[in-house]
């Protein structure tokens, strides 16, 4: 009776959602997190109740290209939502075919907030060109047509599951996105239809010459998330079961 107690508990434990990233007991605090490589040679970190993990980074090949050490990190929590910034030089490296005419950096990264639920996510976008004085490597093989943007940022966020590993593009669960932003929009954001107990997020930033790029990410939470009517009755057999296997001892 007592087991079955226990089990009834652990489901309604279960309904409540999140704990699905490594023990938040084990993680160091974001706030040690200052460059992305701080988080991707990691198991994550903590902020809060939450944990950020899963964390990678791809860069273009050829030379000069920025490095995951290059990229400042900023993870805070402000009670209404868990941000994530991240930004720096994205250099265009020399030796860029055309086509694609571009050079694409990859942030991936999984959010995980128990007991909260997450209801979207939301991102904008600061930026400057270099310019002729910003770039510090010779000329680029690849001059960019006039028409082209300067960068592009295609966010997808796949919604309790993750990024296949054989397919990047294939989400294991339900995706949102791509959420869009180049220096023509600054803000961009989605609502899900079912909020979710955790996130994984991709982020593929296409340069099409040297940039300053900062790019803010906000995941709306919504707290003190109250049990639907089958969780509390999920929850009161479980005590229920547990008081009667003591009066039975």
């Amino acid at each position: 009776m007592r087991i079955l107690g226990v089990l009834v508990l652990a489901t309604s434990s279960v309904a409540f959602g999140g704990g699905l990233g490594p023990d938040i007991n084990t993680l160091s605090s974001c706030d040690n997190v200052s460059v992305l490589s701080d988080l991707t040679n990691s198991t994550g970190c903590a902020v809060a109740p939450f944990s950020i993990f899963n964390a990678s980074f791809s860069g273009p090949s050829g030379s000069p290209a920025s490095t995951a050490s290059d990229i400042s990190l900023d993870i805070t929590y402000s009670g209404g939502g868990l941000g994530v910034s991240f930004g720096g030089s994205f250099l265009f490296p020399a030796g860029v075919p055309n086509p694609p005419g571009y050079a694409e950096y990859v942030i991936q990264y999984t959010i995980d907030p128990p007991p909260p639920v997450i209801l979207g996510f939301e991102m904008d976008a600061e930026w400057s060109d270099g310019g002729s004085n910003f770039r510090i490597a010779g000329p680029q093989s690849f001059l960019a047509p006039a028409a082209s943007p300067l960068f592009e940022v295609y966010t997808d966020l796949c919604v309790e599951g993750d990024f296949s590993i054989n397919n990047r593009n294939l989400c294991t669960n339900f995706s949102y996105g791509p959420l869009f932003l180049d220096e023509n929009q600054s803000f961009d954001s989605v609502f899900f239809t079912n909020p979710t107990n955790w996130v994984s997020v991709r982020h593929r930033i296409r340069v099409y010459d040297d940039v300053n790029l900062f790019v803010n990410n906000n995941a709306p939470l919504r707290e003190g998330e109250v049990p639907e009517p089958g969780t509390w009755v999920l929850m009161g057999m479980g005590l229920v079961l547990l008081a009667v296997g003591r009066l039975r001892r």
